[in-house]
């Protein structure tokens, strides 16, 4: 689904780095991180599994569990791993900013 979702963001305007369905996800963000010198960081994701490896991986990364699909949200259980749970993207957006540090 890799070439999918990269086609599918780009459609959106974003034009950024995609890592999906490569297992877990600490390793890859903390080497994004380090490659960008990234300060604070935000990690959204739909399943706890990869909020798990990166709170092992790169835990000083904010996690926000978010299952973005209304249909799903109700059937996927909180990911202990992450910061918080929100589960649409107006809702999100203060949220992120905060721990981005943007006012």
């Amino acid at each position: 689904a890799h070439g999918w979702r990269v086609e599918q963001l780009a459609g959106h305007g974003l034009t950024h780095e995609v890592v999906c369905n490569q297992g877990g996800k600490g390793v890859p963000a903390r080497e994004i991180i380090a490659r960008h010198g990234a300060g604070s960081t935000v990690f959204v994701d739909d399943l706890p599994m990869h909020h798990a490896s990166v709170a092992k991986h790169a835990p000083d990364v904010w996690r926000l569990h978010m299952v973005a699909e209304p249909r799903l949200a109700p059937a996927v259980p909180a990911a202990e791993h992450a910061h918080a749970r929100i589960d649409d993207w107006q809702a999100a957006t203060p949220w992120i900013l905060d721990k981005m540090g943007v006012s």
